[in-house]
């Protein structure tokens, strides 16, 4: 039963429904088309080296909100910094192996370790971490140490 209280109008279900139902079309009710993923086969296939960029960039980004807070003065908390020290040592990983392929790419450049080496402090890696890059020549700190003072 329809209460009647002052200054407001009395609205009955029944009559909501059908003004809706008169003022609907039809094709309001049709089931939009799912969106479909593309297969397998469709996708557009991306090489090593593209993948390897496209992962790169995706560090980035994911860096971007604790550089963002580190610029402004702010501390990270101990497990936030965990995790920008591993973004950076992923992405550390990622330059090392891009850099490996565009040398293999290029071929005809036989470049040795050393010189693959000052290449990597040349685009802004520290000295240890072009040592470290290549572990297994305990004679590299050596001879990059040298060549860093003969540019010199």
């Amino acid at each position: 039963m329809a209460r009647t209280v002052p200054g407001r109008r009395v609205v009955v279900a029944e009559q909501i429904l059908k003004d809706t139902v008169e003022t609907v079309n039809a094709g309001d009710f049709d089931r939009p088309e799912p969106a479909t993923r593309p297969s397998v086969g469709e996708r557009r296939r991306l090489s090593y080296k593209e993948r390897l960029e496209r992962r790169l960039e995706m560090a980035d980004m994911a860096l971007e909100k604790y550089e963002d807070r580190l610029s402004k003065g702010e501390h990270l908390e101990p497990e936030e910094e965990r995790l920008f020290l591993a973004h950076q040592d992923s992405i550390r990983k990622l330059e090392s192996t891009l850099f490996q392929l565009e040398a293999k790419d290029k071929g005809g450049d036989n470049k040795t370790e050393t010189e693959l080496a000052l290449d990597l402090i040349d685009a802004g890696w520290t000295f240890e971490d072009a040592c470290r890059a290549f572990q297994h020549n305990p004679q590299l700190p050596v001879k990059l140490q040298e060549a860093l003072d003969e540019r010199e």
